[in-house]
């Protein structure tokens, strides 16, 4: 039997990017050549990051030349192409060349030169890091400690709606454009929704991407990939855990040892259906007949296929055009076999009024978790979550709790990080996530995983 068991509720989320300057080196009053090597490791290769990495080349040059002949540096600069392996073996590297500085360009990057400087007086530079305090590298944003610094690319988002609002008091309509590829940029959307929503202004957002906007369907990288094949080589069972179907899971999940789904409903290991929580057809159609009228659209997901109702047909065409999904997800009503059981509902609606008259007529028979997506809510029945199928799994299985975890960054995370021995929060993530983590990593681009997982000693 299995000892260990480790779910990963999320698989993507931002790099953060920035710039970092260099203090002045003023030249000598003799003429000896002060020279000072130099380690400079990027994290990926990316334009931002690569941008970075050339701007601190630059002005090392430039404080060279204005330092009359005084000053000199011997620069070496790596990339890790994401790779943790090869990272440590730079690190070492550098260390071994007797480096007098170190720069870690990315939160992954400079994690492992803090942890690996801990026991000698090389000092650490990091830049492309959005919340260095969370991620344990400094202790204060005023006061660093240790010895480590750089720069973080943190925006005021007040100040800059302030600006904003200040050039036309008028303004009601506000269009948010983002990249989700950026931990610096959604961070600041979020920030800069709940100023709106403080404030009763209305706005839209837009990022310019397609699926990843409204699904937000994620892949697991090479090397998040191969930390789980470590884990299953040492004994840990590996599961994902989310609140989509199968079908929309499809480019991850057989690289997890099994599912849980829909928000909890269902449960498989290794082909064995562990659990399969199903809405009575009495319930799914009472929620049509009272809800369907007021505006709303319900879809009705199983294992594999999200249902809709005929008049519905059209927006679920448009909708798999638009986002370029797969019609094969999503299929009329009609189609529905009697047997097929429905795990979960999804109930679009206009009015916000919509969702707090279901969730107070329903409050003793779902349970409702907020959607990715804005005016959508998850209905599950009532008690069931993904903490709820986790603990049901590792009491079946023979599990110790204190030998499970679990990453996750969305409040519809937060039973499962309590239900775990160890909750890990993901580079960004949910105020409620936070608050029930025992520790938090880095983002999923920054391979947030691998470097807990390392950190854990599980790999």
């Amino acid at each position: 039997m299995r000892k260990n068991y480790l779910t990963c509720a999320t698989l993507i989320s931002a790099m953060s990017m920035s710039t970092i300057a260099s203090a002045p080196v003023f030249a000598s009053d003799n003429n000896d050549i002060q020279t000072f090597k130099i380690g400079i490791c990027n994290y990926v290769d990316d334009a931002s990051l690569n941008q970075i990495v050339s701007n601190i080349e630059k002005q090392l040059e430039k404080i060279e030349k204005d330092s009359d002949g005084a000053v000199s540096f011997e620069v070496t600069t790596e990339n890790c192409m994401a790779d943790a392996t090869v990272l440590d073996q730079i690190i070492a590297n550098f260390i071994a060349d007797d480096v007098d500085l170190m720069v870690g360009v990315a939160t992954p990057v400079a994690m492992a030169m803090q942890a690996a400087t801990e026991d000698n007086e090389i000092p650490v530079v990091f830049a492309a890091v959005s919340d260095p305090v969370s991620t344990g590298l400094v202790e204060s944003m005023e006061e660093p400690g240790a010895n480590i610094t750089g720069t973080s690319d943190y925006l005021d988002t007040t100040a800059v709606m302030d600006l904003l609002f200040a050039a036309d008091e008028e303004a009601d309509h506000i269009a948010l454009l983002y990249d989700q590829g950026q931990d610096s940029s959604t961070t600041a959307i979020e920030e800069a929704k709940k100023y709106l929503d403080d404030k009763g202004v209305d706005y839209t957002e837009y990022t310019g991407t397609t699926v990843d906007e409204v699904d937000e369907i994620k892949t697991a990288t090479p090397t998040t990939v191969e930390s789980l094949n470590k884990l299953k080589e040492n004994g840990y069972l590996t599961m994902l855990c989310s609140g989509r179907t199968q079908r929309f899971l499809e480019m991850d999940i057989d690289k997890f040892m099994g599912a849980i789904t829909c928000n909890g409903s269902h449960t498989e290991v290794e082909g064995e259906v562990i659990r399969d929580i199903c809405i009575p057809d009495e319930l799914v159609f009472q929620v049509v007949n009272e809800y369907f009228p007021r505006d709303t659209i319900i879809h009705f997901e199983t294992r594999d296929i999200s249902y809709y109702l005929h008049m519905d047909e059209e927006f679920f065409k448009n909708h798999c055009k638009l986002f370029n999904l797969p019609q094969r997800w999503y299929a009329p009503w009609k189609f529905r076999t009697k047997n097929t059981h429905i795990s979960k509902l999804v109930m679009n609606y206009k009015d916000i009024q919509v969702k707090k008259d279901f969730e107070e007529e329903f409050k003793d028979v779902f349970t409702c978790a907020k959607h990715v997506r804005e005016n959508f809510i998850d209905i599950t029945l009532k008690g069931v979550t993904k903490g709820d199928a986790i603990t049901e799994l590792i009491e079946k299985l023979g599990i110790d709790k204190k030998d499970t975890y679990a990453f996750g960054d969305a409040d519809n995370d937060v039973e499962m990080m309590q239900a775990v021995g160890t909750g890990i929060a993901m580079g960004r993530h949910s105020e409620k996530v936070g608050e029930v983590a025992s520790m938090v990593t880095g983002t999923v681009k920054e391979e947030g995983i691998t470097m807990a997982l390392k950190k854990l000693g599980l790999i």
